[in-house]
């Protein structure tokens, strides 16, 4: 339900159904440093100095992202780049210069989770360096820590950005020619098909029905709400996420397998889409037991489309592309979860699902960002729709 009193602006909606759905998707790599304390000062400098660098060259290290409440984002470039140069200090603004001491690796893990948090999607940057002295290590190791919105950048982009940033800075006279700007990955718009899927057809029909006046008697209400927490629940700046593991057994009640799949998405976000969409599948063959409620199963799984044949620049961009599948019932009655995941695993990453993404996509740009897995139950009379993620909702037509 609307706040009341003035409308949610694009940010405040995202970082509502963010705050539902989960923490904020990022990167976190660590790497160690020996260096006597008195070095670790001029290091830091050091680092500032490749960052604005790269800052200049990438201007996806600086950009935000806009129209933030679709699932498909653009890239808003941000034409003061990079906007931190004239701050005084010898530290660049996103190099946390104050080193932390903490126990473990996995504090500097939660440190991190709490900071990624605080990115400013509007106006980025969307990363950060963090330094931590280790309670007990040798005094002269420190861990660096890159933390990096996934949209940014994938693993390999994430760590090769890492090792540019410790990399000593270049003693090229700054005469020198400079490289010239890797230009924003492509609008969104130019990578989506202009005719829509099966699949997509069967959602957009589906969330036309649920907020249709007409449909509420009908559906009751399953799905159609769009449930905002009002504008002063809304906070501002980091926030430590709750850190924790999900069971759930759906064995236990098949009639509440809606309101389970609903929980699950609220928790757990985008995380894991691949295990997270097969999982669903196999839990739906194993619940068509004999009525034959379910024909087919449909489903849409991000894959990485990351290539230079793409032009995908080697910083920035996570690039993916949606492996469809469609799979008959009676082909699943003999699976369980654990089998049934380990095969859509393995077809995500095999050379079949590539090349039908390649030939899908070839006259296009280089791919859409990822966020999360669209699971679409096809029934004889109902098309159940769950999209886990920012707005995680289930809906359901009943035509």
């Amino acid at each position: 339900m609307a706040a009341e009193g003035r409308p949610l602006d694009l940010l405040e909606r995202f970082q509502l159904a963010q705050a539902r759905a989960g923490t904020v998707p990022y990167i976190t790599i660590i790497g160690v440093i020996l260096i006597p304390p008195v070095d670790l000062m001029q290091k830091l400098a050091e680092i500032s100095v490749n960052i604005h660098e790269l800052m200049r060259v990438h201007p996806i290290l600086v950009a935000g992202i806009d129209d933030t409440d679709i699932r498909r984002p653009k890239w808003r470039p941000n034409h003061d780049n990079p906007p931190f140069e004239s701050n005084g200090s010898m530290f660049h603004p996103i190099v946390e210069s104050t080193v932390i001491k903490v126990q473990s690796i996995a504090h500097v893990v939660g440190a991190e989770e709490a900071e990624a948090q605080g990115f400013n999607l509007a106006t980025g940057p969307l990363w950060r360096i963090g330094v931590y002295g280790l309670d007990n290590e040798p005094p002269n190791s420190y861990c660096v820590a890159l933390t990096i919105h996934h949209i940014v950048t994938d693993g390999m982009g994430a760590l090769a950005l890492l090792e540019q940033v410790m990399h000593p800075p270049s003693t090229t006279s700054a005469t020198s020619a400079r490289p010239r700007q890797q230009p924003l990955p492509p609008k969104t718009q130019k990578t989506m098909r202009m005719q829509p899927s099966v699949m997509g057809t069967i959602r957009k029909g589906a969330r036309w029905l649920l907020n249709h006046k007409m449909s509420l008697k009908v559906t009751q209400g399953l799905g159609a709400t769009k449930v905002w927490p009002p504008s002063d629940l809304l906070k501002d700046g980091p926030r430590r996420a709750d850190v924790g593991h999900i069971s759930v057994n759906f064995g236990q009640d098949e009639n509440r397998i809606v309101e389970r799949l609903e929980a699950l998405g609220h928790q757990i976000g985008s995380v894991h889409s691949v295990l997270h969409t097969a999982a669903v599948i196999a839990l739906a063959a194993a619940v068509a037991t004999g009525d034959d409620t379910f024909d087919t199963i449909g489903t849409e799984t991000p894959m990485s489309l990351r290539s230079e044949a793409r032009n995908a620049p080697r910083i920035g961009g996570n690039y993916t592309g949606m492996v469809e599948r469609s799979i008959p019932i009676a082909k699943l009655k003999s699976e369980t979860i654990a089998s049934f995941t380990k095969k859509t695993n393995n077809y995500i990453h095999s050379r079949e699902a590539k090349t039908k993404e390649d030939e899908r996509t070839k006259h296009t740009a280089a791919g859409i960002p990822t966020w999360s897995p669209t699971v679409v139950l096809i029934c004889r009379s109902t098309a159940y729709v769950w999209q886990s993620g920012r707005d995680a909702q289930f809906s359901a037509d009943c035509g």
